[in-house]
């Protein structure tokens, strides 16, 4: 199977795939992203699957945790603070989850809601974040 497997790689052919189009990271994507991992953790809370929702969770700060670093201008602190906040509910869920807190259900659900208010908040300013092309291709510059 092995050999089978390592041939079929070997003659695996890059030209035969068009390239992709590059399209920039949008902050927008990410969220959703966080947001899917959350309603992921619901599901698995459903199915009282702790272990999974908690990694879930995880997964969700992960998320935040990329829009932060990109964050990164001194002018964006009210977003970073925002960001900050949205992480310690997570962690705060994550929490709840290990300790058999019924309630931990209840603000997975929640989530969505808090994901969209945030959304907006950073949408607003997101041209001035290195989510912005320009100014990451400036930054990069910089270094």
């Amino acid at each position: 199977v092995m050999d089978g497997l390592a041939a079929y790689v070997r003659d695996l052919d890059p030209g035969a795939c068009p390239p992709a189009p590059v399209q920039p990271i949008r902050m927008e994507s990410v969220m959703d992203d966080a947001t899917r991992a959350m309603r992921a953790a619901g599901a698995a809370m459903a199915h009282k699957d702790a272990p999974t929702a908690i990694l879930m969770v995880a997964s969700a700060r992960t998320q935040l945790g990329l829009i932060h670093e990109r964050f990164s201008a001194p002018a964006l602190g009210h977003e970073r603070a925002a960001l900050r906040g949205a992480d310690l509910d997570l962690a705060s869920i994550q929490n709840a989850l290990r300790a058999g807190d019924g309630g931990a259900a209840l603000r997975l659900a929640l989530w969505p809601g808090q994901a969209a208010a945030l959304t907006r908040t950073l949408q607003a300013r997101e041209s001035k974040s290195l989510f912005d092309p320009a100014m990451l291709a400036a930054a990069v510059r910089a270094r």
